[in-house]
């Protein structure tokens, strides 16, 4: 197969998409007023993301490989860090934020029909 490459000098905070929308489902309920990051609990480079996902997917990590984002013509300018710090989340919500790999698993989990808890007591 061939290769994908993805930047190594830019930093996020993926969050899957259950747990993001539960946590929104939840703060259109909640009291709290302010500001919130809703952020998974990996902060990592775009490059180690990518090789996560294909692991979890079964996909040769060895097929994504380090391109950096000005060697990708017509690529809009990102910034090199935008990862979110989600502590004040953790304590407002009862949202139970994860890992990537918790994140990849409740996707996959959700993709077979199950719906694990998402919610801390």
């Amino acid at each position: 197969g061939e290769t994908a490459g993805f930047p190594e000098s830019e930093t996020r905070s993926p969050i899957d998409v259950i747990t993001l929308g539960a946590a929104l489902l939840e703060l259109a309920a909640h009291p709290y007023r302010g500001l919130l990051h809703l952020a998974g609990d990996t902060i990592c480079t775009r490059l180690e993301m990518g090789r996560r996902i294909a692991a979890h997917l079964g996909y040769p990590v060895e097929q994504i490989v380090c391109k950096e984002a000005a060697d990708m013509p017509g690529r809009a300018p990102c910034p090199r860090d935008v990862s979110l710090l989600n502590a004040r989340a953790h304590t407002v919500l009862k949202t139970r934020f994860c890992s990537l790999g918790e994140g990849l698993d409740r996707i996959r989990a959700a993709q077979e029909g199950q719906f694990p808890g998402i919610a801390r007591d």
